[in-house]
């Protein structure tokens, strides 16, 4: 799967999560389709809503993820340390799923089912800033 990085220093925080969160997908709006040179959809306003919503439910404490667009018009966000690695894969239609692997566990699929891993990964990722 290719993917465009998008490189940020943005720390989301107690104050103004929205605007943080706003500034950290700003360009992954900017991409046009075929971004890769190889037929690429643009992140669709769905994809960038609901990671938007992701990032604004967690931003209280979480460090900033490695935001990417992938070619079927989606968003991923992505936090990795040496223990907890956590995928956050918003499809263009804007449905979410994650990966997770923390302390050598490892899931996968939809958020909704894997909330509480996810959430556990953040906070393990957050005391290791």
């Amino acid at each position: 799967m290719s993917s465009h990085a998008v490189e940020s220093d943005v720390i989301l925080g107690p104050q103004d999560a929205q605007g943080a969160v706003s500034e950290l997908l700003a360009p992954l709006t900017a991409l046009e389709e075929n971004w890769d040179g190889y037929g690429a959809l643009a992140p669709s306003a769905g994809a960038l809503k609901a990671a938007e919503d992701v990032l604004v439910e967690w931003g209280r404490s979480v460090p900033p993820p490695q935001v990417m667009a992938s070619v079927e018009g989606g968003v991923l966000l992505e936090w990795e340390s040496r223990d907890v690695d956590l995928v956050v894969d918003v499809g263009a239609e804007g449905g979410v799923s994650v990966y997770v692997r923390a302390c050598d566990v490892e899931n996968e699929g939809p958020l909704d089912d894997h909330r509480q891993e996810a959430e556990r990964a953040l906070t393990l990722l957050s005391s290791t800033r």
